[in-house]
């Protein structure tokens, strides 16, 4: 199911949603070498923000740190795959903290920590509860079968077949 831009899975595993982000930013691989050569360090690296990381981190408080390892470590190393093909210096013997230095980048688990801590005192001090809680709330149900796990079922009006009410009338 698709809530917000993110895909959420019956098991919460995330899997679906990194696949579709990463897919996303690695077509940004191409233009940001493009542009490397074209712009300087500083407007690459704000394309490179605006475009790349913030695909990476949408969600992340939610999401972020109940990933496995698998897909966390796939998040970073397309992050740093695409912070070496900016770096114009980039050299095979450099670790990331230099590579991250040279870019004037943060680490990546350091993005989902700000990211998550500023959702949370958002939450806190400013804002109501969202309706991300009641929409999900609305699309899920208990299952009788696996007590404690919610199953989550589409109650979109774009559905096409004999599952559509005005197609079965």
């Amino acid at each position: 199911m698709k809530v917000h831009g993110s895909f959420i899975e019956p098991k919460l595993n995330w899997q679906v949603n990194i696949n579709k982000i990463l897919v996303k930013c690695r077509s940004f691989i191409l233009s940001l070498r493009f542009l490397r050569k074209h712009l300087d360090m500083k407007y690459t690296i704000k394309f490179f923000r605006s475009h790349v990381i913030s695909r990476l981190t949408y969600g992340s408080p939610i999401w972020g740190h109940s990933l496995n390892y698998q897909l966390r470590s796939r998040n970073r190393s397309l992050y740093f795959h695409i912070i070496r093909s900016i770096v114009r210096g980039f050299k095979f013997k450099m670790n990331r903290a230099s590579l991250l230095r040279s870019a004037s980048l943060e680490n990546f688990g350091d993005i989902f920590f700000k990211r998550a801590s500023a959702f949370i005192h958002s939450r806190i001090y400013f804002l109501k509860p969202t309706e991300l809680v009641g929409e999900l709330l609305s699309k899920s149900s208990h299952n009788d079968r696996f007590h404690g796990r919610l199953r989550f079922f589409d109650t979109s009006k774009t559905r096409i077949g004999r599952v559509c009410v005005c197609n079965a009338a």
